[in-house]
């Protein structure tokens, strides 16, 4: 067995059960984040992908955990309406763009041949 397997993820071909099981025993913020980042990914398909956490106070969105992205994207700060994040931020909505360029402020041009997905994930609380 791999670290992610469990005797109910081999009995279980459910790739949605076997995402919950595989993040469900991490402890720690950022490689939690990662997994789940990752398994959303696997999920629906996507090539790449970005998690990142509201910080209210400054009115800004941090990137805290990639998938098939560079690394120099962890710690990077977004206000509302800048990038992907910051449209999501802004309209507390999911987003859907056909391309970055349509992104207010694209954070990677790179990516402009590629159609990007951004969803809010709330809280309980809000």
């Amino acid at each position: 067995m791999t670290g992610e397997e469990t005797p109910l993820s081999k009995s279980n071909p459910d790739p949605l059960l076997q995402a919950i099981e595989a993040i469900s025993g991490e402890l720690e913020l950022r490689p939690l984040l990662e997994r789940i980042v990752r398994h959303a990914c696997e999920l629906i398909g996507a090539d790449k992908g970005v998690m990142g956490l509201v910080d209210e106070p400054r009115q800004l969105i941090r990137t805290e955990a990639v998938y098939q992205m560079p690394a120099a994207e962890i710690g990077v700060e977004m206000p509302p309406g800048v990038g992907l994040a910051g449209q999501v931020l802004l309209t507390r909505q999911p987003v859907l763009l056909h391309s970055s360029d349509e992104a207010g402020q694209p954070v990677w041009p790179e990516l402009s041949e590629h159609a990007l997905i951004g969803l809010p994930i709330f809280g309980r609380s809000g």
